[in-house]
């Protein structure tokens, strides 16, 4: 017995088909409707659609193609199985274009038609779970696409405020550090030991600051798009050697050698060259962060077949394996392996890795706890070689 009972609608003007038909599939358990002509069959399938449509396509004072056309028209979906005799199979090929579902021709084994329509309902049966598989594929990307605009304004939104409120911050944070500078310099007059301290902490803390506010504000602008790069041939290697000397004041005072190691000539390449001095600025001060005393800071740049390979290689902490896959997310912060490091807020290495990717470049990280970490990055070439 046929589990689901599903409904079948035979249009078959001979009797002794249509008898055939019907006990053959009545004793595997469906539900039969007979009808003895299209018209009837319209009728009875308007009135009770069926799971299942069986019908020939020669009628005596009706057109069977005719029928199949409107019967699709009333529903696109109908399953069909089409009788055709052997002199009408050309016909018969022509309902191929109605999405008929199998064409059985006459004379038939009622074996092969029972084997039919078995095979029938369960094509249709997988069609509607597909169909439905769809529209909930569909309702979902739906939803998924308005979270996703919903997500977009919030982001935009947020963009806006943490532009708005890194200005409103630095106008008075331009006030204090100038006031700060005046008492640090006699402006009102000398300080005692005791107030000059308090004052000199006044100064780094708003210098702090500044910096927090200027990476919120290079960030979202960054986010924003409103950051364009004026890319030039660069020499990557005095760029590298003019951050090296710039920062060697903060590597000195905290006894950590910072160097560039001597390579072979590297071509120049495509870059805006302040956002590159931005890359190797926040890259050696990240390393400086998490470096111990003692430690050592090396960078180098390296020919590549399209690109200039640039590493930054550190021997501090390093960071520990569940924290490297978040090591370029915004707002993330995490402390070295056994390392206070210095907090920020977590955008520096934000910042780098998308001015890198501005610049058609990638940027990786490798790490050991208690060893070191290196960051490569790549930059795009552009132009002559420069020498050393």
């Amino acid at each position: 017995m046929n589990a689901h009972r599903e409904s079948l609608l035979i249009i078959e003007e001979n009797p002794v088909i249509q008898s055939l038909f019907t006990e053959a599939l009545q004793r595997k358990g469906y539900l039969v409707s007979q009808a003895l002509n299209p018209q009837s069959g319209l009728y009875l399938y308007s009135q009770n659609p069926a799971d299942l449509v069986i019908t020939n396509i020669r009628f005596k004072t009706e057109d069977g193609m005719g029928f199949l056309f409107e019967l699709k028209r009333m529903d696109p979906d109908v399953a069909l199985i089409v009788l055709s005799s052997l002199s009408d199979l050309e016909m018969a090929r022509q309902t191929i274009a109605y999405g008929i579902y199998d064409l059985i021709p006459i004379p038939f084994e009622l074996d092969n038609v029972v084997s039919a329509v078995a095979k029938a309902c369960e094509k249709r049966m997988l069609l509607e779970r597909n169909k439905l598989l769809i529209e909930k594929q569909a309702s979902l990307i739906e939803k998924l696409h308005r979270s996703y605009i919903q997500l977009k304004e919030l982001d935009k939104l947020k963009t806006e405020f943490l532009v708005t409120i890194s200005h409103e911050l630095l106008t008075p944070l331009t006030c204090i550090k100038s006031l700060t500078y005046n008492l640090l310099h006699g402006v009102v007059g000398e300080l005692d030991p005791k107030k000059k301290e308090y004052a000199q902490l006044i100064q780094e803390d708003a210098d702090r600051l500044e910096v927090i506010l200027q990476d919120i504000l290079n960030f979202s602008k960054l986010e924003a798009g409103k950051i364009t790069l004026k890319k030039e041939p660069v020499d990557i290697q005095a760029v590298i050697a003019k951050v090296v000397r710039a920062l060697q004041p903060i590597t000195v005072e905290k006894n950590i050698t910072l160097r560039q190691n001597p390579q072979a000539p590297t071509a120049p390449v495509a870059a805006d060259k302040a956002r590159l001095e931005e890359i190797l600025t926040n890259l050696i001060e990240n390393a400086v962060k998490f470096t111990p005393d003692g430690g050592k800071i090396e960078l180098e740049a390296a020919d590549s077949t399209a690109y200039v390979k640039v590493t930054v290689k550190d021997t501090g902490m390093g960071i520990a394996p569940e924290n490297l896959d978040k090591i370029f997310t915004q707002f993330t912060q995490f402390h070295r392996e056994n390392a206070p490091g210095s907090q920020g807020i977590g955008l520096g290495l934000a910042i780098v890795k998308k001015l890198v990717e501005m610049h058609g470049g990638k940027i990786t990280v490798q790490s050991h706890v208690q060893k070191g970490t290196v960051f490569h990055f790549t930059l795009p070439k552009d132009g002559p070689i420069f020498p050393m």
